[in-house]
């Protein structure tokens, strides 16, 4: 199944230049450079991307994203570059042709072909697990990038990636 990946990530700004990752989804690259230029939380920046060939969506089905800092910077505390990536969320082509998300309308849940990510109706992939573990780290916390550690998080990919949430 054909997938449309969206990372969105900020930055711990440090140096002449803006972080940069790599983003390798099942052991084949991904994105061999991705820079994140946003410091700013609320308007993260999104890096947005395709990979073709996966498994379908299931209860079971998941998937491995590895992320490395690519220009890892530190003088001090205070001077130091870091990537942070806050969210992953993915559309797939259930339909075989076109990218869906879930859409609901008087509690009937449909699916209907988009390219936008900025909806609240858009399922984020569940993360399950990260190697190595950063220390004191647990799920669904903001993975921090702080050196050239790679870090390999599995996602869920939930039925059809199509199950609406409240709030």
């Amino acid at each position: 199944m054909d997938y449309k990946f969206l990372v969105s990530a900020t930055q711990d700004s440090a140096g002449s230049e803006n972080a940069k990752i790599k983003i390798e989804v099942e052991g084949a690259v991904a994105v061999a450079s991705a820079e994140i230029a946003s410091t700013d939380t609320d308007n993260p920046t999104g890096t947005l991307f395709e990979v073709t060939g996966l498994d379908a969506t299931g209860d079971s089905t998941t998937i491995d994203v590895k992320y490395t800092l690519l220009n890892d910077y530190y003088v001090d505390a205070d001077t130091d570059r870091n990537a942070r990536i806050h969210q992953f969320h993915y559309h797939d082509k259930t339909n075989g042709s076109a990218y869906q998300r879930p859409e609901g309308h008087n509690g009937v849940v449909s699916l209907v072909t988009t390219t936008s990510f900025v909806d609240a109706n858009m399922d984020g992939a569940e993360m399950t697990a990260i190697s190595p573990t950063p220390p004191g780290y647990t799920l669904d916390e903001t993975l921090i990038l702080d050196d050239s550690t790679t870090y390999t998080v599995t996602y869920k990919l939930p039925l059809a990636a199509n199950s609406l949430r409240e709030g």
